[in-house]
């Protein structure tokens, strides 16, 4: 009797992983079509996660087309700034992946983040991050910095490039096709470079030649520096005595009457 009851429980349970078996058969045939990327034992989740994920995003695959105008091209600024405007015709898409970077040494677009930041602070660097077709840019450079006792001619450099989320960069350009003529540095605009100008803010002085404050176009004695003014034009330092007509008549005089008295 005994035997016959445990042949009956055990009849339940079999049945009853069947039942299980049966159930689990159910739930997971359907998600045996996600783990086909195995099929490569080499091959980990994580790279077939960026594998699919690249053939997935179309990127724009034409060079980007930007149209620039820089305005003092080729001459010296109009102001101590430098503009470089333009417009992006082709080539980017609606992605918005374009970046233009412009400086005035081409390792500066070699920097960390921080350096460029500072750079931009100082108007060395300037740049436009992410722009689509159609989208336009307006960049600006200093050229403060680069003033000095002597004119010269400065490359502007243009970087263009596309980066992509993935972190892709591609069809990176460097222009150096543009430049500026950087001034001396001429406060008063006289032609004169401040460093060799005696009254650099005064357009009408340059030299000093007898060093006493008053500029060689002021002074009637420009090399003597003790004497400054000749107000009656007579080419005699208003510091020395003028005898005028009554000191002439007293000479005269004098003069008659030595000569009276020695005859």
């Amino acid at each position: 009797m005994r035997g016959n009851v445990l042949m009956s429980q055990g009849r339940e349970l079999l049945m009853r992983n069947d039942q299980i078996f049966v159930l689990l058969l159910f739930v997971l045939l359907p998600l045996a079509g996600c783990f086909d990327f195995y099929e490569d034992s080499d091959d980990s989740l994580h790279e077939y996660i960026v594998q699919y994920s690249e053939e997935e995003i179309e990127y724009e695959s034409d060079e980007p087309n930007i149209q620039i105008e820089v305005d003092s091209n080729g001459v010296e600024p109009s102001s101590e700034h430098i503009y470089v405007n333009g417009t992006v015709l082709s080539g980017a898409g609606a992605e918005g992946d374009v970046y233009i970077e412009i400086a005035f040494e081409e390792d500066h677009f070699n920097a960390s983040a921080v350096e460029k930041y500072d750079l931009m602070v100082n108007e060395s660097l300037d740049k436009v991050n992410g722009i689509s077709d159609g989208e336009t840019f307006a960049l600006t450079l200093s050229i403060e910095s680069l003033m000095g006792n002597t004119s010269f001619t400065q490359t502007i450099y243009i970087k263009i490039y596309e980066l992509y989320e993935n972190g892709t960069v591609q069809y990176s350009t460097i222009l150096q096709n543009f430049s500026a003529i950087i001034p001396f540095i001429d406060s008063d605009s006289d032609g004169v470079t401040d460093e060799d100008d005696a009254f650099p803010n005064d357009a009408n002085e340059t030299a000093d030649a007898d060093g006493d404050g008053i500029g060689d176009n002021s002074d009637a004695f420009p090399n003597d520096a003790n004497e400054t003014a000749d107000s009656d034009e007579e080419e005699m330092s208003d510091g020395l005595p003028s005898i005028g007509i009554i000191g002439t008549l007293a000479v005269v005089g004098v003069s008659f009457v030595a000569v009276i008295r020695r005859d």
